[in-house]
């Protein structure tokens, strides 16, 4: 169990955390005024107080209030939009590169407001000259050693 805390203090950081002062810069104040408080005596109470401070924030937010604030900016949605309407859209981690957003952000948006169910190539990966070269060079003389069926058993199981 943790120490009782004086309801002066406390009320000085609730007052504090109404300003939507920072857990850290309310320590700061406190230990400028002589009070002897920790970095986690002041989260716990604004945290578990029902009266106001961070828990009031929480419940007008909901539980995931902490996370960075979603920028999906109805410039940056017609960008994506418009990357994603072509028959053959960019990768998303390349779709994320050229709009300046996290994969994650793609993500949430070809799911969600774009309506996107599957992001699917419509063009199927394609051998390169190069490889296309390279596999009918190997091919006759891979074809020369198996023909024999001395290999049968190896191929067939």
């Amino acid at each position: 169990m943790y120490p009782p805390i004086s309801s002066d203090l406390r009320g000085r950081i609730l007052a504090l955390g109404a300003l939507n002062w920072s857990s850290r810069l309310i320590l700061k104040e406190l230990n400028r005024q002589s009070f002897d408080v920790s970095q986690s005596t002041v989260s716990r109470v604004l945290k578990n107080d029902n009266n106001g401070g961070e828990s009031q924030a929480i419940n007008e937010l909901g539980e995931n209030w902490r996370r960075r604030p979603r920028v999906c900016t109805p410039r940056m949605v017609r960008k994506v939009q418009n990357l994603l309407a072509s028959d053959n859209p960019l990768p998303k981690t390349e779709l994320a590169r050229r709009v300046g957003v996290s994969e994650a952000t793609i993500r949430r948006l070809a799911d969600g407001r774009l309506e996107k169910k599957k992001l699917k190539k419509v063009k199927v990966h394609y051998l390169t000259a190069a490889a296309i070269l390279q596999r009918s060079l190997r091919a006759l003389p891979f074809y020369d050693l198996i023909k024999d069926d001395q290999f049968m058993g190896i191929f067939n199981g």
